[in-house]
């Protein structure tokens, strides 16, 4: 699998998880402080679905569509997770690189 195929892959995958944990969280009813901080750290990662759901209902906070919300997250989240893995990989290759060049030049860093 090439790189651009894994990166695209694993960025779909962070960002529907990313979706799926509001509603997950919500799900979980306690009354522990944990609990209720984890919940609220939950309705933060909504924040660009609702505000892609509120433009998308012409303003109206009442009609929003959570299938819209969601996969608004979900895009938001995959997006960020895939510009991540990129920057990542150009790094690590970066490092590769300088490390190749100073062992075949015995050592000796070019600046």
């Amino acid at each position: 699998m090439s790189g651009l195929v894994k990166r695209i892959v694993f960025a779909l995958l962070a960002g529907c998880t990313l979706a799926a944990v509001p509603f997950l969280m919500f799900q979980v009813d306690s009354e522990s402080a944990f609990v209720n901080s984890l919940q609220w750290v939950a309705r933060c990662l909504m924040i660009p679905g609702v505000v892609v759901g509120f433009l998308a209902a012409g303003g109206n906070g009442h009609s929003m569509s959570l299938w819209i919300m969601t996969v608004a997250n979900g895009l938001v989240y995959a997006a960020l997770a895939y510009r991540l893995l990129t920057v990542w990989g150009k790094r690590i290759a970066q490092h590769q690189s300088e490390a190749s060049e100073a062992s075949g030049s015995g050592g000796v860093r070019k600046s």
